[in-house]
């Protein structure tokens, strides 16, 4: 069961993880492109809430993406018996579970703390260039 739950576990973090990866390259649309390719005399806010956003999709996809590699190579050090061959549905349905519920919610939760945070530290940026000016 609990081989089954580790390789469940790393495939589902693989999935979320390429959601947001994936997600901070489709989100930003043509226009957002555009405004990235003209010049302004004080910063985008509008812009830089969505490249914080995107940035913190980013950091959040690799650690997970690393989080999974490392359950992968847990699962593949670990020394293989016999019975192991099998897929416990019970392992199979527990990782499900917890991997997609509550990795998933602590993950989304990570990305709107992180994209907040970046959000904050533009603002400070923009802010002090805009008193230095």
């Amino acid at each position: 069961m609990l081989r089954t739950f580790i390789q469940v576990t790393a495939l589902s973090l693989s999935f979320i993880a390429c959601f947001f990866l994936v997600q901070g390259t489709l989100t930003i649309s043509a226009k957002d492109i555009v405004e990235m390719s003209k010049a302004y005399w004080y910063s985008n806010q509008g812009l830089g809430k969505r490249m914080a956003q995107q940035k913190a999709d980013t950091q959040v996809g690799f650690c997970l993406l690393l989080l999974s590699f490392m359950f992968q190579m847990i699962n593949l050090l670990w020394p293989m018996r016999w019975v192991d061959f099998s897929v416990s549905v019970k392992g199979f349905i527990v990782a499900f579970f917890v991997s997609f519920f509550t990795i998933g919610i602590l993950s989304w939760s990570l990305n709107k703390f992180l994209a907040t945070k970046i959000q904050k530290d533009i603002a400070d940026i923009a802010a002090q260039e805009h008193k230095n000016r």
